[in-house]
């Protein structure tokens, strides 16, 4: 019936039935539980939330792949456990809100300024993906400068 109910909880329960025997058997505890409950009752502490802390390198690691990988928080987090970094997508989007980079067209404004700066950034295919959804016209130009380098080289 109430499984996760603990100490003070049950006694209520169990003495509000009237009935010791069958309110046990339907709580699924024995009877000496109940009277060691009645002498010592637990009260359920709630407990507290900690974020885990992280420290600067893992930061900077979620921001870039935020750019690698600009899709989503889920998928961000699962490429992260595969770089042995768990964190989760709410931890995830947290942190990117507080850079600036909370939602997808703020990713793409960060990625169009980086390719723009960096003259021989290289978009692997999610980036050339995302930038396709945005801006086809900045995605024909990445390749149209790749291709350029290319045949340069």
């Amino acid at each position: 019936m109430q499984k996760n109910k603990k100490g003070t909880d049950l006694i209520s329960i169990i003495q509000a039935s009237g009935n010791v025997r069958e309110a046990c058997n339907r709580l699924n505890i024995s009877k000496s539980q109940y009277y060691k409950l009645l002498n010592q009752p637990k009260t359920v502490e709630k407990k507290k939330y900690r974020p885990r802390k992280l420290d600067s390198n893992a930061v900077e690691k979620i921001l870039n792949f935020a750019l690698l990988f600009p899709f989503g928080c889920h998928s961000l987090s699962s490429k992260l456990s595969e770089e042995q970094l768990q964190v989760s997508a709410v931890s995830i989007q947290k942190l990117l809100q507080q850079h600036g980079l909370g939602n997808a067209e703020a990713r793409f404004k960060a990625l169009e300024q980086k390719i723009f700066l960096e003259k021989n950034y290289q978009l692997n295919s999610e980036q050339k993906e995302f930038i396709q959804q945005f801006n086809p016209a900045l995605s024909r130009r990445t390749l149209f400068l790749a291709e350029k380098k290319e045949k340069v080289v």
